[in-house]
């Protein structure tokens, strides 16, 4: 941001009637959001943050909230800091900014995951030629006093953190060797204290180039390690002439941020602070000069306006469009990576005493579209850096959401499923295998290899804990094979979180096929209706929790005739009273339990006289 807040000035579209909202008119009704035909629900990276302007902070919210999924974090721009250098307070930037509302939305976008950092500015220098900060952060009591009052807002408003813009002492560059060491105390402490109440701190400040030069009064080597988040104001490098100058040889139009400025302050910033901190401001407006007026300009009649006008991104094209200037045009410079356009009217009229009066005037426009935006995203992410920040959310194209979404998500860890299956029936302690399988579950992740994925294969300890026993690497195809003896006890796989690209998975619990045998040790020689049938052996492995039954054939149909429980060793005995005469087919079966397959084992045809 800068102290001249985009879109704060009522502007005319040229020379036409129509005007465009104030800020203090923008209505919070209007909280619609463009629908996104991308998949939201594929995991994505974060690489986007922005700030919310109190004359927009609903309808922004709810763009937010609708793309939670590459958004993480905002800054409403709610708080000034206002005083005197003998004592400054906290407050709140427009009226209608009322704790209601302001609870109202923190909490929507703290329930859907996004964390909140209200923006604190320094306006002591609005009615005053220089900031009154520097003589606070110069006292150790003021100094303190101050942060106390930041810590205590965050915490009372329930806030995640507070981002710092305190841009007004960049002016004072004759000054700045003076205000440095008492800016980085007053930002180590200030970060300190909101670290020991859970908070985050960030700070917002203008580019620096090295050490010498830009706005180095802001220091960031030195406070690098106390903040939480550093977001660069990447933008205005052209601000030209609010007004035309017919005796200024250039009206200092020209790129917003041109992609090499941006990337002298990129190579900077991660030279200095952790680059995961950083973020890269982008402008999500452009601006409109008149760089020439041919003729002279009528007073009555069509009269021009001959001020730059800035528009938000989203505006620029609908603006262009309403004043009859044809968008196709346009062309996106291949150097500063940001769209650019010149067109010309013509005005007719007449002066104040009625005479004719006519010009031509011709505008420059350059703004920062979805395309600018994601080039620059794709700069700081080259670096290392977490992301770019929008000076304003909701001024931004749908299109930079549209664009930027595919891209977070290929940079995400996706998750997969774990499969662990065991093979063929072995007998107790003979070698067996199982065989893990890892398969993605989403389309981005279906693009990416499954080879060499670590997989650990784990057994349950008694107390129920889990101890890894051997790792793997899957193959092409994304499987395992372990080779284990065969014994009673449960396993599973887990994979690891494999950085930028899977998430970590485990499957669910098996235990090795193991194949139960039947030893007889007694059947009735010739069983008779009066003797009934005796049926005696014994069952290896054991499951006391796994009685087993004598079945009959009967119409196509196993009949119960009898069951046993078995013994800790493995033995039984079953018995069938009673059984009629006749020749009938026996078996002895018991279900399959988590621990073993099902058992079946034929007797065969038993005569019963």
């Amino acid at each position: 941001m800068k102290l001249l807040k985009i879109g704060v000035a009522a502007i005319t579209a040229l020379a036409l009637a129509g005007s465009f909202l104030l800020p203090s008119l923008a209505s919070e009704e209007n909280t619609s959001v463009p629908v996104n035909e991308v998949d939201q629900s594929i995991p994505a990276v974060p690489v986007i943050t922005g700030w919310l302007p109190y004359w927009d902070d609903a309808p922004g919210t709810a763009t937010v909230i609708a793309n939670g999924d590459i958004i993480s974090e905002a800054m409403p721009f709610w708080w000034s800091t206002v005083g005197n250098s003998q004592s400054v307070s906290l407050k709140i930037k427009s009226t209608g900014t009322t704790l209601a509302k302001r609870t109202r939305l923190v909490g929507q976008m703290q329930a859907a995951g996004i964390k909140v950092l209200p923006t604190i500015t320094d306006s002591t220098c609005v009615n005053a030629s220089t900031s009154s900060l520097p003589a606070i952060f110069a006292s150790d009591q003021k100094r303190a006093n101050y942060v106390s009052q930041i810590t205590q807002l965050a915490l009372t408003e329930n806030y995640d953190g507070i981002d710092l813009d305190l841009e007004c002492f960049m002016y004072e560059s004759r000054l700045w060797s003076g205000y440095q060491a008492n800016w980085v105390k007053f930002v180590t402490e200030l970060g300190s204290a909101l670290r020991a109440q859970g908070d985050l701190l960030s700070v917002t400040t203008p580019p620096i180039y090295s050490d010498t030069s830009g706005y180095w009064v802001y220091a960031w080597k030195q406070i690098g390690p106390q903040i939480d988040r550093l977001r660069i104001m990447a933008y205005d490098y052209s601000t030209g002439n609010s007004k035309w100058d017919p005796k200024a040889k250039s009206q200092g139009d020209g790129a917003i941020a041109p992609m090499d400025w941006v990337k002298r302050i990129v190579n900077y910033a991660v030279s200095v602070v952790e680059p995961g901190k950083i973020w890269l401001g982008v402008p999500a407006y452009g601006r409109n000069w008149v760089i020439a007026v041919d003729g002279v300009c009528p007073t009555q009649g069509e009269v021009p306006n001959l001020d730059r006008v800035t528009w938000t991104s989203k505006e620029v094209i609908p603006k262009l469009t309403e004043l009859g200037v044809t968008t196709t045009v346009s062309r996106y410079h291949s150097i500063h990576k940001e769209q650019n356009l010149s067109y010309s009217r013509t005005f007719t009229g007449t002066n104040n005493s009625g005479a004719a009066r006519t010009c031509t005037v011709t505008r420059t426009v350059w703004w920062q579209d979805a395309r600018s935006h994601f080039d620059r995203l794709m700069v700081a992410k080259e670096a290392g850096m977490a992301g770019i920040s929008v000076w304003r959310l909701n001024g931004e194209e749908d299109e930079m959401w549209v664009r930027t979404r595919p891209f977070a998500q290929s940079i995400s860890e996706q998750p997969l499923t774990v499969e662990l299956r065991p093979d063929a029936l072995v007998k107790l302690g003979e070698p067996t295998t199982l065989s893990a399988a890892v398969r993605p579950t989403t389309a981005v992740g279906a693009s990416r290899s499954v080879a060499n994925v670590p997989v650990r294969l784990q057994q349950q300890n008694s107390d129920k804990s889990w101890s890894d026993i051997a790792v793997a690497t899957t193959d092409a195809t994304g499987n395992a094979v372990f080779t284990i003896s065969a014994i009673l006890s449960r396993f599973r796989v887990s994979t690891d979180l494999v950085t930028g690209t899977w998430k970590p998975a485990t499957s669910s619990e098996v235990i090795p096929a193991i194949q139960r045998v039947i030893e007889l040790t007694q059947i009735s020689t010739a069983p008779t209706t009066k003797r009934g049938l005796v049926v005696g052996g014994i069952v290896a492995p054991a499951s006391l929790d796994n009685p087993l039954e004598l079945q009959r054939r009967v119409n196509k149909k196993w009949v119960l005739i009898g069951s046993a429980t078995l013994q800790e060793n493995g033995a039984f005995k079953l018995k069938w009273d009673k059984p009629p005469v006749g020749t009938h087919t026996l078996r002895i079966a018991t279900p399959a339990t988590p621990s073993y397959p099902a058992l079946i084992f034929k007797l065969g045809k038993i005569m019963v006289k």
